[in-house]
């Protein structure tokens, strides 16, 4: 079905679609709080609430996708880890 789509565009949405949902559930839920009412605005503020939390995890796991869609990859370089200092005498200063 990705024929459809500019493969420009698919690649922006895939990246970034988890957080467009989260807002249009946000929105959502802000126009349901809008109508009035003890009901509604309980029901609007419950799914603003979930949206605006979807959207702040979509915004922490943003950091780590990649454009090329694989989820959490860590920049290794011969063996050594990004997090940990190159030495062991690094460690005991």
């Amino acid at each position: 079905m990705t024929g459809l789509i500019r493969p420009e565009v698919h690649k922006i949405l895939g990246r970034w679609g988890e957080l467009l949902i989260a807002i249009c559930v946000a929105l959502f839920g802000a126009w349901v709080f809008g109508l009035g009412g003890y009901f509604y605005q309980g029901l609007g503020m419950a799914v603003l609430l979930t949206g605006v939390g979807a959207a702040y995890v979509a915004l922490r796991r943003l950091r780590f996708r990649t454009a090329g869609g694989r989820r959490g990859s860590w920049p290794w370089t011969r063996g050594r880890s990004p997090i940990w200092p190159r030495s062991a005498a690094a460690l005991s200063r």
